[in-house]
């Protein structure tokens, strides 16, 4: 092989090289962008399921509270009206 031919199949080695680190490279980014996508739509799942949580409490509590209201109100006796 002359030195020609050498370099040319260097060259050719360097930029497959170059070319498999390029493509590695990118998928590493996505994946992390993928990545970090995900945790954050995770993170608005949780959020929104802990916010229908309180308020579902919130009901819960102002249900239990009206009824408690109501059987602890006095009761009203029906006097008859006397003319």
């Amino acid at each position: 092989m002359t030195e020609k031919e050498s370099k040319v199949v260097a060259k050719k080695s360097e930029l497959a090289q170059t070319s498999r680190s390029a493509k590695k490279s990118a998928l590493e980014v996505e994946a992390k962008i993928k990545e970090t996508r995900a945790e954050e739509i995770a993170k608005k799942k949780r959020d929104e399921a802990a916010k229908a949580a309180k308020a579902a409490a919130a009901e819960s509590n102002a249900e239990v509270e009206a009824e408690v209201a109501e059987v602890e109100a006095p009761a009203v006796e029906e006097t008859p009206v006397q003319e």
